[in-house]
């Protein structure tokens, strides 16, 4: 059983990783578009971190700072997450990715004080980035429990975010799709509503038909 659930955990992260870079492309193209992949429709969308594809900042992409006068468009990008009927947001971003949002115009206090400000609940689960530090195996295995406790406990609908969603986000939204899976099925006790769990069934299947 556990072995079927880790295959299924790994199909939904490979799906993630290709509607990651797909909205990469979506962003580079339109920085002011749509930011949001809803891996569970009402429950649970993941994205990048602001401004990470603006082509207006690429030079910034692997910076540990923004220049001030980016500033107003993490403002805007905050508005649109807002207006998308964000509620809660569970950030996995260590320190030193989210030193960049500190001091810009406009929010001074940085991204995390900011969504604060714009009435959404934070709860943040610092996770180290695997392309630019070095981490031991199983590295994740620690984060994603605490990921989907913090899911369980934020106000719905909720944004997961790192930095590009590769490594870290989609690996840990795969993971609270399976575990809201297990707990419909009484595998555990889960903690989640009984309308969440519904909407990952369906989800779950659609994403096992498109890894076929």
């Amino acid at each position: 059983m556990r072995n079927a659930a880790s295959k299924i955990e790994s199909k939904l992260t490979l799906k993630l990783h290709d509607e990651m870079y797909a909205l990469e492309a979506r962003l580079q193209a339109n920085p002011e578009g749509d930011p949001l992949i809803w891996v569970m429709p009402d429950q649970l969308a993941c994205t990048r971190r602001p401004l990470r594809d603006h082509p207006d900042f690429e030079a910034y992409v692997y910076e540990d700072y923004l220049p001030a006068e980016a500033g107003p468009l993490v403002i805007a990008w905050v508005e649109r997450i807002v207006a998308a009927g964000i509620c809660s947001v569970i950030c996995l971003l260590p320190d030193g990715q989210l030193r960049r949002y500190t001091g810009l115009r406009g929010m001074t206090d940085g991204l995390l004080s900011l969504y604060e400000k714009r009435g959404l609940e934070v709860r943040r689960v610092a996770c180290s980035d695997p392309r630019h530090e070095h981490v031991e195996k199983g590295w994740l295995k620690a984060i994603k429990p605490r990921a989907y406790a913090a899911f369980v406990e934020s106000p719905k609908p909720v944004l997961l975010h790192c930095s590009a969603g590769i490594d870290r986000s989609s690996q840990v939204a795969a993971h609270i799709m399976c575990r809201l899976r297990e707990a419909s099925l009484g595998m555990t006790g889960g903690g989640a509503s009984e309308g969440c769990k519904g909407r990952t069934i369906q989800c779950l299947r659609t994403g096992a038909k498109g890894q076929a």
